[in-house]
């Protein structure tokens, strides 16, 4: 379902398979490019940019029954009272 040209997938368009994955953003000549969402069967989701149907960045986002699971979902240290390295920001229910 969604935007086509010369028989080919472009624009924006919905793909559903039968294992229950589902991708849901941009397209150009039949392939993802551009912003778009993968949701999986377990729930979870993964956005980002495609460009020539290979992911260039991406955002894991996870539900909040994989968010209670994690014992501590930010990682960071602090040096004279300012966060220093890498944090991870998880989200609920976007």
């Amino acid at each position: 379902m969604g935007e086509w040209k010369n028989d080919k997938r472009s624009g924006f368009g919905i793909s559903e398979r039968s294992n229950g994955m589902k991708y849901e953003g941009e397209w150009l000549n039949n392939r993802r490019h551009g912003y778009g969402c993968t949701m999986f069967p377990d729930g979870t989701k993964e956005e980002g940019k495609y460009k020539n149907n290979v992911k260039r960045w991406n955002m894991y986002i996870a539900f909040w029954e994989t968010l209670k699971s994690l014992k501590n979902p930010l990682k960071q240290e602090s040096r004279r009272n300012l966060s220093w390295g890498y944090q991870i920001l998880l989200t609920v229910g976007v």
